[in-house]
């Protein structure tokens, strides 16, 4: 499989931490497709992440294309190279024992037959067995994506931007019969962001809460609503619209109000999200009068 196997990563404005990330699966990868998405390249970070490798591609995509975009491109050079496999990580990831995770993949069997391979990234997982489970979906960081399934499913959907992109390509994997595999016992570690520190609006409780920006609870508003379109005949429970629209605007814009700061712009984004998805608008959130 190594043999076969291609990576890439994206970036969007990264720190000198993606070099020690990047170290953690180079050397178990044939060649690693760099695409890059931030508005201004760091020119003197790019040229020491070229240096780490000669194996190395960097790819400037000229602006946020969007997560979909630059997956998408990198797939499509690793086809055009004949490569079978495409590991995708994030800036932010990286594996502990990256071989163990090749191991595993190995010992399942048919791999032609698999969509995806997906490792762990909970704390809490113990032994370095290969034991497995089959997952409706997981996040995009650290998968084996098998391309020639890839290409059965269209690939990712670009148009998403960010946000559910790696949920939509999971499940378009199942509804076609094709596994997604989980090994909860290989570890990959990947930052989500810290907690901050919040106080209710009404009670002055305060709690410790992961909060997003305005503009990504645009892209999970929007995104959710088509989801729930394009999925709720095959996971009806899952995705019943009605109960998609609860979560989107009344217990995330109850929350907002309660708990979270910029609270005008992040409930506009609400509006604007719920906007854009009944109007068929998707890419890069706009922000223009016509909202």
């Amino acid at each position: 499989m190594k043999s076969r196997t291609a990576a890439t990563v994206v970036l969007y404005h990264p720190t000198d931490l993606i070099l020690d990330n990047i170290k953690s699966y180079i050397n178990a990868v044939e060649k690693l497709y760099i695409i890059d998405n931030s508005t201004k390249p760091n020119k003197n970070l790019i040229e020491r992440i070229r240096a780490l490798d000669p194996k190395i591609i960097y790819i400037n995509n000229h602006g946020n294309q969007g997560i979909g975009h630059a997956l998408n491109r990198a797939a499509r050079e690793a086809i055009r190279e004949n490569y079978q496999w495409l590991l995708t990580m994030d800036q932010d990831s990286r594996f502990h024992n990256i071989n163990d995770f090749f191991t595993c993949c190995e010992s399942y069997g048919n791999l032609s037959q698999v969509g995806v391979f997906a490792p762990n990234t909970d704390k809490t997982s113990g032994t370095k067995t290969c034991d497995y489970i089959h997952a409706r979906v997981v996040i995009t960081s650290g998968n084996f994506v098998n391309l020639k399934h890839y290409k059965h499913v269209n690939g990712y959907e670009s148009k998403l931007f960010i946000d559910e992109i790696d949920h939509d390509f999971c499940l378009k994997l199942c509804e076609k019969n094709i596994p997604v595999i989980q090994f909860p016992n290989i570890y990959m570690h990947h930052s989500i962001g810290d907690d901050t520190k919040l106080t209710s609006l009404i009670l002055r409780k305060q709690k410790y809460r992961n909060i997003h920006s305005y503009q990504r609870i645009y892209y999970q508003t929007r995104n959710r609503l088509f989801m729930a379109k394009r999925h709720r005949k095959n996971y009806p429970e899952a995705f019943n619209f009605r109960s998609v629209l609860y979560k989107v605007l009344y217990k995330k814009g109850i929350r907002i109000i309660q708990w979270e700061p910029d609270k005008l712009r992040k409930l506009k984004a609400i509006y604007h999200g719920v906007y854009d998805y009944l109007n068929d608008n998707y890419g890069i959130y706009n922000t223009d009068p016509h909202h």
